[in-house]
């Protein structure tokens, strides 16, 4: 099936308005048939606008409003393309495609108005999906209310955060999401709703589904069904239902239903932040029973991108319950870096002191003859050297004071080049008979880091007899400008 993509922003995009691109959409802007007609939101600007896709086409077998892969929220409000409600607005995809529907990565922001997303069209057959949404602050009359409503079609309700849905004090049933009997088949995956409250006598419910062996309900978190309602107040309106199909849901209450399922946790306990405006708002907590804890329900749909855009399929995660997948970030490496430090006993730590009064074993100078550069160079066989232009700022140590265990010093009859010609033959060997010779005025800078990953390109001849050596490998770098010469030193 091909794809015709037109941009829809306020800054240089093909329609100013999701109105615009559905109405655009016929057999003359799309001429060959089996097309997917996909409307690309970007965050120019928040829109602010109701819509309805139905349109003519003969070509048009699918149909997609989604959003640009920058320009998502990635479960942030505020943090992508978004519609903001100045009045109320409804969302409504009425038309049967048979290659489907898909409404994706959009935030709607009702803002304190009576507004939902509606599947309108009757189709058994046919699928609407509703992904990776953000829907809030809804508020709603005193009638019967929903967020989400699936209608007579079949519909996939897969990876949503659902919050702040509010009913004015009256009798009528509220729902965050809604898959009644109409419903011909209904899927409810990996969906997060939070806080779901109305006053007067009418129930509520985070999600209502029917008990129907079309109706499948899966990894879903529901968490403050309430208010000041006297009416029936539930996560989910059936807890142990005898035909639908459910497994591994969380509530707050005892309502969750599943052979597997998760009852009377806590908001704190599930959820990195329940404050609006933190990064972490209702997005997955690093522990608690929601964590590993769901099924692996494929990629059917897309099910397996979750709301903060991450494949948990391809990724090989082992499945949370909601619409965030919690991922340890910013791990530590497989071995703990060492912090090298000189030591006034003269032990080798890798040092490297422009200090005159250094302790024996080759100091860090630059050649007298030249304003070249610093040599590394125990013997006169070997010559390491950075280009003219470089001022010695190589160090190791975190002070000048720092008595070094290895350093630089030019040989007679070593010629500086202009440039390194490092080499795995360039050894260091402590000699207590060695003396500075006129140290760099550079700052010590570089930093010595033990890293056991690393390959030691040169390996310095310490004796473990003459000095006790504590650190397994540490690399030292020799910043002078342009080139750098790297030192590995270890104990066998």
């Amino acid at each position: 099936m091909a794809t015709v993509t037109k941009s829809i922003g306020t800054t240089g995009r093909d329609y100013s308005t999701i109105t615009a691109w559905e109405a655009a959409i016929d057999d003359t802007t799309y001429p060959n048939a089996g097309t997917e007609a996909y409307g690309e939101c970007y965050d120019d600007s928040a829109f602010d606008e109701a819509f309805t896709i139905s349109f003519t086409s003969t070509n048009v077998t699918s149909v997609r409003l989604g959003v640009a892969s920058a320009d998502r929220h990635l479960g942030v409000a505020g943090a992508g393309a978004r519609i903001v409600c100045s009045t109320a607005r409804n969302w409504y995809q009425s038309q049967s495609f048979a290659g489907g529907a898909i409404i994706e990565w959009l935030e709607f922001h009702a803002n304190g108005k009576a507004s939902l997303i509606s599947i309108t069209y009757n189709s058994s057959t046919n699928p609407t999906t509703i992904r990776n949404t953000l829907g809030h602050d809804f508020a709603f009359g005193s009638g019967t209310s929903q967020a989400i409503n699936c209608g007579s079609s079949k519909a996939y309700i897969i990876r949503n955060i659902v919050y702040d849905v509010d009913g004015a004090s009256g009798s009528g049933q509220l729902n965050a999401i809604l898959a009644s009997s109409g419903a011909r088949t209904f899927y409810g995956y990996n969906n997060t709703v939070y806080n779901v409250t109305r006053a007067g006598t009418g129930a509520v419910y985070c999600i209502n589904y029917s008990d129907s062996s079309s109706h499948t309900l899966k990894n879903n978190i529901a968490i403050g069904a309430g208010g000041t309602t006297s009416g029936t107040k539930a996560d989910f309106i059936i807890a142990s239902p005898s035909s639908a199909v459910t497994d591994k849901n969380l509530s707050s209450d005892s309502s969750a239903p599943g052979t597997t399922n998760y009852r009377t946790e806590t908001a704190a306990n599930v959820f990195a932040s329940t404050v609006e405006g933190d990064p972490g708002f209702l997005l997955a907590k690093s522990t608690g029973n929601h964590i590993d804890n769901g099924g692996d329900l494929g990629t059917t749909q897309g099910v397996n991108i979750s709301i903060e855009g991450r494949d948990v399929d391809a990724l090989g995660d082992t499945w949370d319950i909601g619409a965030d997948e919690y991922v340890l970030t910013g791990s530590p490496s497989a071995s703990p870096s060492a912090s090298v430090s000189p030591s006034p006993s003269a032990s080798p730590s890798a040092s490297v002191s422009p200090s005159p009064s250094a302790s024996p074993s080759a100091s860090a100078s630059a050649s007298p003859s030249a304003s070249p550069s610093a040599s590394v160079s125990p013997s006169p066989s070997a010559s390491v050297s950075a280009s003219p232009s470089a001022s010695p700022s190589a160090s190791v140590s975190a002070s000048p004071s720092a008595s070094p265990s290895a350093s630089v010093s030019p040989s007679p009859s070593a010629s500086p080049s202009g440039s390194p010609s490092a080499s795995p033959s360039a050894s260091i060997s402590p000699s207590p008979s060695a003396s500075p010779s006129g140290s760099p005025s550079a700052s010590p800078s570089a930093s010595v880091s033990a890293s056991p990953s690393a390959s030691p390109s040169a390996s310095p001849s310490v004796s473990p007899s003459s000095y006790a050596v504590d650190v397994i490998r540490a690399t030292v770098h020799f910043k002078l400008r342009k080139p750098s010469v790297t030192i590995y030193m270890g104990e066998d």
